[in-house]
């Protein structure tokens, strides 16, 4: 427990400061007294300066004899016990004295431990290691790397130009960039590059150069799939060449690329007038199908639809199965087309909407018979694909003539709209 300062006499007074002062000499913190005294550090302070202590002075005595261990050998542990200090706190001390860490035999270890950090970056530099990597493992800048191995008398240009010459030296034998890279501490895409800066080129397994033959399998590659009819900026994006490079290819070849364009025009305007559709055959010749249109337009085939029909013909016969009393949803759904195209291409003919439509007479029959087949016990979706009608169609023409039907979908019986049928 505290001890407190309440009530204290004058020689009560006295002893405690003089305790205090006493303590504070000897180094302890202003927080641990007025803790146990039970007064606040600027009361402890003042305590101090009445009696002639001068807190500076103290922690300047106390930091020399702290010193002063540290250096005969002690452990920051022990002197930090002996002190009430943490070890951290001596350390610091001996670090602001100049003092340095020092090992168990009370020796500096601060020159020792640099120059053992220097001899390991430069050793691990001479082995080709990356300046980023050692500046992280050695919490440095990368500048600072570089001033101690050139200290050391050593330029990095020259370790590279070492390194590079084992790394080729050891390719050229037949080792994969795999295992030379493991060994370099680099990537297989680094040793390869190392390789080919130093004309190496790149190696089989029995080291023996395959530059001239990987060019010759890529020439070969891209001189046919140009005569297949590829295009250019396709090829220039796989093989990594430019389009300029990939025409020289050709030219070497001996290929045209004008003969080779009007070669597989020729092709792709045949098989569209044989009835293949546009996106048929662009994905056959690698191209888009707005292509093989404008190619096909340029020779005169004139339009076709995507089934390779020719577009006119096409519209005549919609035209004509309009007027012939068909819907545009039968006739749409029959050519895979929508029924808004149907109606613009009607328009486009001159058919309105008025000429499409049945006669009162015809359309009395045509909903004659459609009563007359469901009352029969035909169902309304069959009935309705039949006459290219919608079901719903179908079901309102019913409901006019009184012809109902159930949840299941049955409808009443033919009796009971017969005299219906025969009043219209």
């Amino acid at each position: 427990m505290p001890h407190t300062s309440v009530g204290l006499n004058a020689p009560d007074r006295q002893e405690r400061d003089r305790q205090i002062v006493k303590r504070m000499a000897e180094g302890e913190k202003l927080a641990v007294l007025a803790k146990d005294i039970g007064l606040s550090p600027e009361r402890i302070r003042q305590i101090c300066m009445k009696a002639g202590l001068r807190l500076k002075d103290l922690r300047k005595e106390r930091n020399r004899q702290i010193a002063e261990r540290v250096s005969t050998g002690e452990s920051y542990t022990s002197v930090a016990q002996d002190f009430g200090l943490s070890p951290a706190s001596v350390s610091d001390i001996c670090r602001r004295v100049g003092l340095g860490t020092r090992d168990k035999y009370g020796r500096s270890r601060k020159g020792r431990d640099r120059k053992e950090r220097d001899r390991k970056i430069v050793k691990r530099v001479a082995e080709g290691e990356k300046l980023a990597v050692l500046a992280k493992d050695f919490r440095l800048t990368p500048r600072r790397i570089r001033q101690i191995f050139m200290k050391a008398g050593l330029r990095l240009k020259d370790l590279h130009k070492e390194r590079n010459r084992q790394i080729a030296e050891r390719v050229s034998t037949g080792e994969s960039y795999t295992s030379v890279a493991q060994d370099f501490g680099l990537s297989p895409a680094s040793v390869s590059d190392i390789c080919r800066r130093v004309g190496l080129g790149t190696r089989d397994k029995y080291g023996r150069s395959r530059k001239g033959r990987d060019r010759k399998e890529r020439d070969r590659k891209i001189v046919k799939r140009v005569a297949e009819g590829e295009k250019l900026a396709v090829l220039a994006k796989d093989f990594r060449l430019t389009p300029g490079r990939i025409r020289q290819i050709c030219i070497e070849a001996g290929l045209r690329l004008e003969d080779l364009r009007e070669e597989r025009n020729r092709q792709i305007v045949e098989r569209v007038s044989a009835g293949k559709s546009y996106t048929s055959v662009a994905q056959d010749f690698r191209l888009s199908r707005v292509h093989v249109k404008n190619i096909c337009q340029r020779v005169g085939l004139g339009p076709r639809d995507k089934y390779g029909h020719d577009r006119k013909e096409r519209n005549r016969r919609i035209v004509e199965r309009v007027i012939a009393g068909e819907t545009r949803i039968a006739v749409a759904k029959d050519l895979g087309l929508s029924r808004q195209l149907v109606s613009l291409i009607c328009m486009g003919a001159g058919l309105r909407v008025k000429d499409r439509r049945l006669s009162d007479k015809d359309r009395q029959e045509r909903d004659r018979q459609i009563v007359k087949r469901v009352a029969a016990g035909e169902t309304r979706i069959a009935v309705a694909k039949d006459l290219g009608l919608s079901p719903e169609h179908v079901g309102l023409i019913c409901r006019k003539v009184g012809l109902y039907f159930d949840n299941r979908g049955h409808s009443n019986s033919a009796e009971s709209i017969g005299d219906t049928l025969d009043g219209r």
